[in-house]
């Protein structure tokens, strides 16, 4: 979440940053950093970031949950146009408290006709 939300390479893939990939990140921070002080340090240190804090600052948003979102993103051999996928989080039945969180291709909601070949 760090590199998704501060400003850096990751942050960079993230296409449409602040409407697809800041608010449900935020929402999740928001949701765990009410019982988890780990992710309050963590809620800290983005804030730090003055884009991040205005944004955590409007919303107050626990609902949006990132997991089966499709958002935009910025992929080699896609630029200049984004690449669409579907975020998808995985719980190891030998961990439960992990997560994997990966991306798979979608069509992009805005454009439902496209297929997602490259």
């Amino acid at each position: 979440m760090v590199d998704l939300l501060l400003p850096g390479p990751g942050r960079d893939q993230c296409a449409q940053w602040e409407e697809h990939w800041a608010p449900p990140l935020l929402a999740q921070l928001r949701q765990g950093a009410l019982v988890n002080a780990a992710l309050r340090a963590i809620v800290d240190r983005v804030c730090e970031d003055p884009q991040v804090r205005e944004l955590w600052q409007r919303t107050a948003d626990l609902r949006r949950h990132a997991y089966g979102t499709v958002r935009p993103m910025y992929l080699d051999g896609w630029r200049p146009r984004p690449a669409w996928v579907r975020i998808m989080g995985w719980q190891p039945l030998h961990e439960p408290s992990l997560r994997v969180i990966t991306g798979e291709p979608a069509t992009s909601p805005l454009d439902p006709g496209r297929t997602t070949g490259g």
